[in-house]
């Protein structure tokens, strides 16, 4: 990880064709997590986070490389939880094609850690006409995740608004799931 962010750091201290910086919502795994204690599911859980983004042109004008480092704050896994959060930090390879003046396609790869703390404990979940205790450890286990990501972007002088969506696990039918973020940045 070290090594990643001495590469980061040498890439965006590169002549760019520009760099920046930038703030959204981010919305993990759309409906695959419960959310609260009736059992509803996630659907649009902006949570913060920050980004630093460069922009170097690989075809001058119309198509250029998109490299991102992001970090999601830290937050609660159920709205009434105390003891147990997450937060993610990425890596993101996309490239962005201009369709016209200020408008582009973005699409690449990306790497996710998920970072879960947690103190041990239990919660009691309906479970049907029923409820179930789950239980839970008390540590923290950080995961990683390859993404696919597709999205579009509206570019307006120095700023710029994103829709990105990220399929983690995209080979695997058992496993795949949809993020997405909304995104505003600021060109340095």
């Amino acid at each position: 990880m070290k090594n990643f962010l001495m590469a980061l750091v040498l890439l965006f201290s590169q002549n760019l064709y520009s760099a920046g910086v930038g703030i959204g919502g981010f919305s993990p795994f759309v409906g695959v997590y419960q959310k609260d204690e009736q059992g509803s599911s996630n659907t649009l859980d902006f949570k913060p986070y920050i980004s630093a983004f460069g922009k170097i042109p690989v075809l001058k004008g119309q198509l250029y490389f998109r490299p991102e480092l992001g970090h999601v704050f830290s937050y609660k896994l159920l709205s009434n939880n105390k003891n147990q959060s997450q937060s993610f930090t990425f890596v993101l390879f996309n490239f962005s094609y201009g369709l016209f003046k200020g408008f582009y396609i973005n699409s690449g790869v990306g790497t996710f850690w998920q970072k879960i703390k947690s103190v041990s404990g239990s919660k009691t979940f309906n479970n049907g006409n029923s409820t179930s205790t789950y239980y839970y450890p008390g540590l923290t286990v950080t995961s990683t995740s390859s993404t696919f990501n597709l999205g579009i972007e509206q570019e307006l002088k120095n700023i710029s608004l994103s829709l990105m969506t990220y399929w983690f696990a995209p080979l695997n039918s058992e496993k795949r799931a949809l993020s997405y973020t909304l995104n505003l940045s600021y060109f340095l």
